[in-house]
């Protein structure tokens, strides 16, 4: 068994069809044996709700997560 650990980009990358590296990835996932583990890091979605929340305001970094109106991790 393998176990591959994806870090942002990667997640970033799975998810966005516009991104040029896309269908490399999703095919590379695919292509994974059922009996391999694939994991995350604990920070990455955090680094993912902070980039969708700076991306959707335009105000001071410091009160980015302060103003959110949905928490980070449940």
């Amino acid at each position: 068994m393998k176990k591959y650990l994806l870090d942002s980009n990667i997640v970033s990358y799975m998810n966005d069809p516009e991104s040029p590296f896309f269908d490399a990835v999703n095919k590379r996932l695919a292509a994974v044996s059922d009996q391999d583990e694939i994991t995350i890091s604990i920070l990455t979605p955090y680094e993912h709700y902070y980039g969708l929340a700076k991306a959707n305001d335009d105000n001071d970094d410091a009160d980015l997560l302060t103003k959110s109106k949905r928490p980070m991790m449940r």
